[in-house]
């Protein structure tokens, strides 16, 4: 498989056991220091445990669509952008959520993992359960 391809099936995993409710699988995607933050948001972790109780514990229940990835590979690290929809499963199919990720992902033993990650909101429904909005 392609570093590319690989960087694809990552982006793929952290999005289904998000939306499935797979704890272990999603942190799985992770470096042990990796950091994940809403851009200009309160709702930001740093390593394994954080990321476990701050981000996955608080999701918004729904399914989370990626779309357009621009990925550039230097060697084990790689920067990855694409745009992000939230159905929300709440409210009979609606897109509650649209915003850009803004990622650095690093080659381990285990194969490719997000060492950081931001999502940068354009539009959200203040209304998504879980979700923290704006200070």
């Amino acid at each position: 498989m392609s570093d590319r391809d690989a960087i694809m099936e990552l982006s793929a995993k952290y999005m289904h056991t998000l939306d499935l409710g797979d704890r272990d699988g999603w942190l799985s995607c992770w470096t042990e220091d990796g950091y994940f933050e809403r851009y200009k948001s309160t709702n930001r972790a740093r390593g394994i445990e954080e990321l476990g109780t701050l981000i996955f514990d608080k999701a918004p229940h729904g399914f989370h669509i990626t779309s357009d990835y621009a990925i550039t590979i230097d060697g084990d690290s790689a920067t990855v952008q694409c745009y992000l929809l939230f159905i929300n499963e709440l409210k009979k199919c609606e897109v509650s959520m649209f915003g850009v990720y803004r990622d650095k992902v690093r080659r381990t033993a285990d194969g490719w993992r997000y060492s950081e990650r931001v999502f940068e909101p354009k539009y959200i429904v203040h209304s998504i359960p879980n979700v923290i909005v704006e200070a």
